[in-house]
């Protein structure tokens, strides 16, 4: 080092600054759940997996019903606590290889992967309805929703991302 000059630069703060655009980026702010664009990611991924190993994988889109009457009703932010705390009600129900996404408004989408038969959906949606059924406390206020679930199998029903999430969300609506 001799005859040279040393420098050191503290980038904690740019680092700290490329983390937080990399989570705008694939994660939804009010839930922290993936967003669309690491949905499909994180969905290509399970694809793969369902394909090597001879497993079904499901794929459902789950709306909260007449949600906006809630944002009407109690403000956005009250809306979003609401879905922060339906998009944890929602993990709970799930396996740690399983994923939630938040498309968008009041809709989210299921990843499930290693499934050996359709009957297991049944289970896990009726979990799913059930643990959002249970009153949400608002305040001094209760608030009751249900939801919608529309399911897929892969790679009965489609095989791409794109498909599987169109007719979950078909099936949703049915």
């Amino acid at each position: 080092l001799r005859g040279r000059l040393w420098q050191q630069r503290d980038i904690t703060e740019q680092k700290m600054h490329e983390a937080r655009v990399e989570r705008l980026a694939f994660y939804d702010v009010v839930t922290g759940l993936p967003n669309r664009r690491l949905l499909f990611e994180l969905l290509e991924r399970a694809r793969a997996d369902a394909t090597a190993n001879g497993s079904l994988l499901a794929v459902g889109v789950l709306d909260l019903d007449r949600f906006k009457s809630v944002n009407d009703t109690i403000g956005h932010g009250g809306g979003d606590y609401v879905l922060a705390e339906a998009s944890a009600r929602i993990l709970g129900m799930l396996r740690e290889a399983d994923a939630l996404a938040r498309l968008g408004g009041d809709e989210f989408a299921l990843v499930i992967s290693g499934l050996d038969s359709r009957e297991q959906l049944d289970v896990i949606s009726r979990c799913i309805l059930q643990a959002l059924r249970a009153p949400f406390n608002l305040m001094d206020e209760q608030l009751y929703l249900s939801a919608s679930i529309g399911w897929t199998l892969y790679p009965l029903d489609a095989s791409d991302a794109e498909g599987l999430i169109r007719h979950a969300d078909m099936a949703m609506y049915a």
